[in-house]
C-alpha cells in the first residue's frame, strides 16, 4: 500500500463525471427567532424547538429582534403582539424589510383569530400566520413541521401562556 501511495503522489486522478456522486443541496436547519417579553415564554419555546432539533434564538424586546434580523437570517419569527418596547406588528413590518424571506408569525392573547387587525396584517403579508395564546406544544410543533404555511389555529391550550 505504501508503494502504491508513493507511486500515486503527484499524479492527478480524475473521476469521470458519470461515476461522480451527485451533490444534493444541503437542507439548512430552520432557524427560529422567538420574541416575547415574558422570559418564561421565550424559555419554553426555545426548549421545545431545540429539543425537536431546531436552531433557536430568543429575545425579550423588539429592538433586540430587529438588531438580530439585521445581522442574521431566520427562517421563522415567532413574535408576541404586545412587547414592552414596541408593538409586535411594527416589529413584523420592519422584520419584513430586513429579511423578506423570514416567515413572521404573530402570537397573542390580545388579538383574536378573526380580529380585523389580524386579517389585514395577513392580507398585506405583514405576518404569515397568527397563533392565539394560549396554545399547545402540539399546535406549535405541528405548525413548524408543516412549514408554517398559512397557519392559523383556533384551538385551546395545554400550557399557561398569557400575554
Amino acid at each position: 500500500p505504501r508503494a502504491a501511495a508513493a507511486a500515486l503522489r503527484g499524479i492527478d486522478i480524475a473521476v469521470p463525471k458519470a461515476h461522480a456522486l451527485p451533490r444534493e443541496p444541503m437542507m439548512e436547519m430552520p432557524r427560529i427567532l422567538v420574541v416575547d417579553d415574558e422570559p418564561a415564554i421565550c424559555w419554553a419555546l426555545a426548549q421545545l424547538f431545540t429539543r425537536e432539533g431546531y436552531a433557536v434564538q430568543a429575545v425579550e424586546s423588539g429592538a433586540e429582534a430587529l438588531a438580530l434580523l439585521g445581522q442574521q437570517r431566520f427562517s421563522h419569527v415567532l413574535l408576541d403582539a404586545k412587547l414592552r418596547d414596541m408593538d409586535g406588528l411594527d416589529v413584523a413590518r420592519q422584520a419584513g424589510r430586513l429579511d423578506p424571506r423570514a416567515r413572521v408569525f404573530l402570537i397573542s392573547a390580545y388579538y383574536y383569530p378573526d380580529d380585523p387587525v389580524i386579517d389585514r396584517a395577513l392580507a398585506e403579508g405583514v405576518i404569515h400566520g397568527f397563533i392565539p395564546k394560549p396554545f399547545s406544544h402540539k399546535q406549535i410543533l405541528d405548525a413548524a413541521r408543516g412549514g408554517w404555511r398559512g397557519f392559523q389555529t383556533h384551538g385551546t391550550c395545554s400550557m399557561d401562556c398569557k400575554s
